[in-house]
Order: C-alpha cells, then structure tokens, then sequence
C-alpha cells in the first residue's frame, strides 16, 4: 500500500527521512548548510532545531517498535 493512503506507512517514511537527514549532517555538516533551498531548507530546520539525543531517542524507540511489530 503506498505510503500516502496508509499513515503507519507514511509516518515511517518521514521518520526515516528526519534521520537520514540527522546522519548526513553529522557525517558532512556543510551538505545541508550549502544547499539552503527547496526541501533541504525545511530538513535542515528541521534537523538543526532538534538535538540530536532526541533524534536518537526516537530512533531507537521507533525501531523497538517496528521490531515487535515483526514478529507479531
């Protein structure tokens, strides 16, 4: 089902998303403050007003959930 029309579905993509961008700007902090147009401008608001122990407290949070949802 696609993520638009499931919203579990949808929620996990921008999750994913939040810390994907999290983990490129840890890695390589001048790609998301060079290109401050478009989408990157509003993941990189959102990844530099959240502290990354929040983003890795709902990291893990949201794996140990998916995890139990596997193998249910």
């Amino acid at each position: 089902m696609p993520a638009i029309t499931n919203f579990q579905s949808l929620l996990t993509d921008i999750l994913l998303l939040i810390f994907m961008c999290a983990h490129i700007r840890s890695l390589a902090h001048s790609i998301l403050d060079r290109n401050k147009t478009g989408l990157l401008i509003i993941l990189w608001k959102l990844v530099s007003e959240l502290e990354m122990k929040q983003i890795l407290r709902c990291c893990s949070l949201f794996l140990c959930y998916w995890n139990n949802e596997l193998y249910e």
